[in-house]
């Protein structure tokens, strides 16, 4: 999720700029990468890491390089969105998205330069019950055009905080009281609108709340609202980013 809040953010054109223009510096790639990543967490690329098509270098870096791969995707226009799927609502993914995106749990889904690509991430842990870590493995998936599919599954970040609220009243009878100081999701963040951050802070809120609860179906409801709630922040910030409307070759 904050991968795909970082290229959204880092992609947007300059002020004054045209929309395709040069691409970003390959510092904000890391900043991305690094926001993504979870502390000294390593992440790689698979090898013949997706399906995606032989001769398009855009979608072909040298395996474990993920920080070139972010770094083509961070140009002006790079829009990305960040889903955390399951079983029931997985509806929300592309056409022809893998399996794994559901098994994964979350999956990252980009468009840059024209092209169309979905990013699973396989997460291995590692070390023993004092000290672990994780290492994550992204596999690369080419997809169809899918911003008009995520903009019906998700909706209005507003009706995706309103279903939300649904959701908790609903489970209402079943929930402990929630802390004020529960925090918001961990690591950095770009700089984002105060509305994304109030839903951020919602969701993760949420999701704090249910997660100790036996699984019951008014549960499931809180948690299923409140990924959906994550996944339209995520959508929400890269939308915000409409290309400039070109003046008609009519007009005077």
């Amino acid at each position: 999720m904050r991968l795909a809040l970082w290229l959204a953010v880092e992609g947007r054109p300059a002020p004054g700029a045209s929309w395709g223009g040069t691409a970003a510096p390959v510092a904000g790639a890391a900043r991305a990468l690094g926001a993504a990543a979870d502390g000294d967490d390593p992440h790689t690329l698979r090898e013949g890491s997706g399906d995606l098509p032989r001769g398009a270098e855009f979608w072909e870096p040298s395996p474990g390089a993920l920080v070139d791969v972010v770094a083509r995707w961070l140009g002006p226009g790079c829009r990305a969105v960040a889903l955390l799927p399951s079983d029931d609502d997985g509806a929300a993914l592309p056409v022809l998205a893998p399996r794994h995106a559901l098994t994964a749990g979350e999956c990252l889904l980009v468009t840059s330069d024209g092209a169309h690509v979905l990013a699973v991430p396989h997460v291995e842990r590692y070390g023993s019950a004092w000290e672990s870590g994780h290492a994550v493995a992204w596999s690369l998936h080419e997809v169809g055009p899918w911003e008009r599919r995520i903009e019906d599954a998700l909706g209005s970040l507003e009706d995706a905080r309103a279903a939300l609220r649904h959701a908790l009243i609903v489970a209402a009878p079943m929930l402990p009281t929630l802390a004020d100081d529960a925090s918001g999701p961990a690591g950095p963040l770009p700089e984002l609108d105060e509305e994304a951050l109030v839903a951020l802070a919602e969701a993760a809120r949420a999701r704090a709340l249910v997660a100790a609860l036996p699984t019951s179906p008014r549960v499931a409801g809180v948690e299923r609202a409140a990924r959906r709630l994550l996944s339209a922040v995520t959508w929400h910030v890269t939308a915000a980013q409409e290309p400039p409307q070109r003046p008609s070759s009519t007009a005077r």
